[in-house]
């Protein structure tokens, strides 16, 4: 039987897919967050790179990675499935690598949609 992590995996790799294919359009929140809104169900999903506190007399720790699914119920936002990377380290890298792709399709995005408003040459 698989674990829960072996099951998350082509989960996240599908997100990256799709992102990667346009069908995922993220929009950038602050500098490291990132958030999809899905139409159907009335959802959304968050990504979110973490920095660890630094203790004194301790090397700094890398960050870890956040995956927050919200769904409205009823008139509220309710937090479903967090998927945590600090606390599923093998999980990490993969959420490292998913807001890292996230991060430079938005900025290519963003890019593309000042150029779009820019007058020919």
């Amino acid at each position: 039987m698989e674990t829960f992590d072996q099951e998350l995996v082509p989960q996240l790799e599908h997100m990256r897919r799709a992102t990667e294919a346009g069908k995922i359009v993220w929009s950038q929140q602050n500098p490291t967050t990132y958030l999809w809104v899905a139409a159907s169900p009335n959802a959304r999903v968050t990504i979110q790179k973490v920095a660890r506190p630094v203790v004194a007399g301790q090397a700094a720790q890398s960050p870890y990675y956040l995956l927050v699914g919200s769904q409205v119920v009823g008139s509220q936002w309710v937090n479903k499935p967090t998927i945590n990377g600090s606390e599923r380290p093998s999980l990490n890298d993969l959420l490292k690598d998913l807001f890292a792709f996230v991060a430079d399709r938005t900025a290519r995005d963003s890019l593309q949609f000042l150029t779009s408003l820019l007058p020919p040459a």
